[in-house]
């Protein structure tokens, strides 16, 4: 028997409604998937490249992979795959996190702060970031562009947990199913997603039989 995740067994229908998720990044395969399973469980799907105007999400899914893929040269390949990841993370996340933070710390008081709080129905910025690396051996630098953006989602995780933003890092293996990434993503953007934070979910050992 398969142990391959089949994201229609694991989650029940709904599990994502009234969740907001962004993709960012160039759209490939995984992405595709990760899309599409999470329209399939009742998330509010949308996508934006890192020239976009900015846009309301609940989580921020970097597809480093397809970025990677589409890059030409292996250093440039490198070198798109993490500025892109900064800068869409920077737009979407770091900008708008520190204006409303900004408002609330110049709150005159206590009280006015939870006012200004209460006041916004949606979340301002992403409460979670999940950064999908390149596949292992897509590319020379592949594992470069993997550990950088596992030390950025570490380094994130530390620097904005005080504003309850969490942020996890995706090695995907050569080999592994893209509903497998698909559904761990679809996991990490459910409630209990937001138990983990700094971590590499590292999917590059051997594929289960």
């Amino acid at each position: 028997m398969s142990a391959r995740l089949d994201a229609s067994l694991l989650f029940r229908a709904g599990l994502l409604e009234h969740v907001a998720v962004l993709c960012a990044g160039e759209r490939g395969p995984l992405g595709a998937e990760i899309e599409r399973v999470c329209a399939h469980l009742g998330a509010e799907v949308s996508r934006r490249d890192a020239q976009a105007d900015r846009t309301h999400a609940d989580v921020l899914c970097y597809d480093g992979d397809a970025t990677f893929a589409a890059t030409t040269g292996e250093r440039e390949a490198l070198d798109a795959c993490l500025e892109r990841a900064w800068d869409v993370t920077r737009d979407v996340v770091a900008a708008p996190l520190l204006a409303v933070h900004a408002a609330l710390d110049g709150a005159s008081d206590a009280a006015d702060a939870r006012v200004l709080d209460a006041d916004r129905p949606r979340r301002a910025h992403p409460s979670r970031i999940v950064f999908l690396a390149p596949r292992a051996g897509s590319g020379a630098f592949a594992a470069a562009a993997s550990a950088g953006l596992e030390n950025l989602a570490r380094t994130l995780s530390i620097e904005w947990a005080r504003y309850g933003v969490s942020t996890v890092a995706i090695a995907p293996g050569a080999n592994v199913a893209a509903t497998d990434v698909a559904a761990l993503v679809a996991y990490l953007a459910s409630a209990a997603g937001g138990y983990f934070s700094g971590c590499l979910f590292d999917l590059t050992g051997p594929a289960l039989a």
